[in-house]
């Protein structure tokens, strides 16, 4: 069976679908899916660049780990 080793795998795929799919909920506030974001985090004064933007719960129970968007917004969180 031949492979192209430049294409990507079908991990990155999923990956690059699931950012895609996260940035459309995020920016587009018509977007179906756009109510299952937890509030936004707000605060008077710039802190500089943030992982996200989201009030996060500091402990979520094993069920939001099969949540799609819980899984994005904890991706680059030492939290999860």
């Amino acid at each position: 069976m031949y492979t192209n080793d430049t294409l990507p795998t079908v991990a990155v795929l999923c990956e690059q679908a699931g950012e895609q799919l996260f940035r459309s909920i995020k920016h587009k506030p018509t977007h179906p899916l756009r109510g299952l974001l937890p509030p936004e985090c707000s605060t008077p004064y710039h802190t500089g660049a943030r992982l996200q933007d989201y009030k996060l719960p500091s402990k979520i129970i094993s069920t939001d780990e099969c949540n799609f968007i819980y899984r994005v917004l904890y991706k680059d969180s030492s939290s999860f």
